[in-house]
């Protein structure tokens, strides 16, 4: 099982990449772009892991993550050059 550390994105975030990538589809020709179901920041891939161990790092991350309070991202803009 492919696996990795990740933050989800609040709807409005979600909803602006899908606007950029409407624009984006306008250039591009073949391929599929991600859904927003799938939209995050993946912060580590831990790679392929056997799913015995899941349960342990679920358990280590929440443990880890409960030393730190809640975040918000400032701003998250696309653009291009």
């Amino acid at each position: 099982m492919r696996v990795f550390i990740a933050v989800q994105l609040d709807d409005d975030i979600k909803d602006y990449i899908m606007i950029k990538q409407s624009e984006i589809k306008k250039y591009i020709s073949g391929g599929s772009l991600t859904g927003p179901d799938n939209f995050h920041i993946t912060l580590k891939f831990l790679g392929e892991l056997d799913a015995r161990h899941i349960e342990s790092v679920k358990r280590a991350m929440n443990d880890a993550a409960s030393s730190f309070g809640n975040f918000t991202f400032k701003s998250f803009i696309i653009s291009s050059i």
